[in-house]
């Protein structure tokens, strides 16, 4: 430090220091001397590196064995020299300022790419999100008009059938009113009619809210179906409909929901005594099958190659044009469809979600005046 604060000062009066003899030219008392003599330098030359306003360092040409006076050629020489190192010091230093710039100027890119990258992805999370609740509004929509649809529509029908019917009998005379037979069995189809409408609606309005739970355990194929054979032989005794059972007791278990399962069946069933004319026969049937799981289901892909049992519910009644059967298991997006379906589609609908949340599929293949066979499979 004693060294530089003399040198700072003599440069700061010259441009050059010149010792021809240190002892001569030099003060005793001069940390500057000391530090010569250390080196045994007995004469010596030095300029300045001036960089940036301030003394960098000093460029020195010296000489160890005696002392010698210094030519104007070599002051001028040194001079430069020391002009050249003060512009190589400030480029080196220009340059590590440049480096040091674009290093911060790239660690700024990448941190602007990378929260660029960020809000991007976050906008399209968004966007996605968006899409998705317009999606459910959409799909809300439609089930809104479905709704309306029903209740304006299909059940009016069959409470302005049920009205006619009982105007009918109101011109009869007396206390009490006699009712044919047929007129009673007409009002009970209607009755019963309005009441799986009701209730379909019901369970299409709980599955769109609260989506299907399902409480898996073992489950007899032969056994599920002759319970709920069991629970309806009553409304085919009434629309004198024959249910045959020719589901195998020898079937494999199966892992599922029975109650969901069972609400399949009855929906089946239901639409095959309900929309078929008197007399109608319903068969059932079930074959274990080990071969690739169809691909139009979203079963795992893991496990797409596996055994499953498929049930068909056959009948010989009216059918179905096949124009219908394209749409028949979706809530109808428009009142047209659904003055085509009729109310059966709400309970086919139902029907279908249920099979796909087993990973499962179902179908349909009927031919008008010929009957109808509704099939799932099951894994």
């Amino acid at each position: 430090e004693c060294v530089y604060n003399e040198l700072s000062e003599t440069f700061s009066h010259t441009a050059i220091r010149i010792v021809n003899d240190v002892q001569k030219d030099i003060r005793e008392s001069s940390c500057f001397k000391l530090l010569v003599e250390r080196y045994q330098v007995k004469a010596g030359l030095a300029v300045p590196l001036m960089v940036g306003g301030e003394l960098f360092g000093v460029l020195v040409a010296h000489q160890c064995v005696t002392p010698r006076p210094w030519t104007e050629f070599e002051q001028q020489l040194l001079q430069r020299l020391g002009t050249q190192v003060e512009i190589a010091i400030q480029q080196s230093e220009l340059y590590h300022q440049i480096q040091t710039l674009n290093t911060n100027l790239e660690q700024q890119v990448a941190d602007r790419t990378r929260e660029l990258k960020q809000r991007t992805q976050e906008l399209a999370d968004r966007t996605c999100e968006l899409e998705k609740r317009t999606q459910e509004l959409e799909k809300l929509g439609q089930f809104r008009d479905f709704l309306l649809y029903a209740v304006t529509h299909d059940i009016r029908t069959t409470a302005v059938g049920m009205m006619m019917l009982l105007q009918s009998l109101d011109h009869q005379d007396g206390g009490s009113i006699h009712i044919p037979r047929r007129f009673f069995d007409k009002m009970l189809r209607a009755g019963n009619i309005q009441r799986d409408k009701l209730d379909a609606i019901q369970e299409v309005h709980t599955l769109e809210i609260q989506g299907i739970s399902l409480n898996p355990t073992a489950i007899s194929p032969h056994a599920m179906v002759r319970e709920v054979i069991a629970v309806l032989q009553p409304r085919a005794f009434q629309n004198q409909a024959t249910i045959v059972n020719q589901v195998p007791s020898s079937l494999p278990l199966l892992c599922g929901d029975v109650v969901q399962l069972q609400r399949v069946l009855q929906h089946l069933l239901t639409n095959a005594i309900a929309h078929n004319p008197p007399g109608v026969t319903i068969t059932l049937q079930a074959q274990d099958q080990a071969q690739d799981h169809p691909s139009n289901t979203s079963f795992p892909p893991s496990k797409q190659s596996r055994r499953y049992v498929t049930f068909y519910i056959q009948d010989d009644g009216q059918g179905i044009a096949p124009e219908k059967c394209d749409r028949i298991f979706q809530l109808c997006a428009s009142t047209d469809q659904c003055h085509h379906l009729g109310g059966i589609s709400l309970g086919l609908y139902l029907c279908h979600q249920i099979i796909t949340a087993h990973y499962g599929s179902i179908g349909i293949d009927s031919t008008v005046s010929q009957g109808t066979t509704v099939w799932f499979n099951l894994p």
